[in-house]
């Protein structure tokens, strides 16, 4: 933000993380599964959330369209589950 061509202030926006997430989080991962963040938000906003509610840096996928996503999210599939 700013004044009469000067830097005046900073504006920042951030995810907010619903209360539970964290707690679902952990629930999947007793039951043996890996989550995911795989998400069109920047690849920083993806890490702030994955990082608040216990997924791993390196499983966490920032910055992707619709399209990527779609394809990405088929490489996850378990081999034994049918593809809908």
């Amino acid at each position: 933000m700013g004044v009469d061509g000067e830097t005046a202030g900073i504006i920042s926006l951030t995810d907010t993380v619903k209360a539970g997430w964290a707690a679902a989080i952990d629930r999947l991962k007793d039951l043996g599964l890996r989550p995911i963040l795989l998400t069109g938000d920047s690849a920083a906003a993806a890490a702030s959330v994955a990082a608040a509610v216990g997924i791993p840096a390196e499983d966490v996928l920032g910055g992707s369209c619709r399209k990527a996503k779609w394809k990405r999210s088929g490489s996850f599939r378990h081999p034994g589950l049918p593809w809908r």
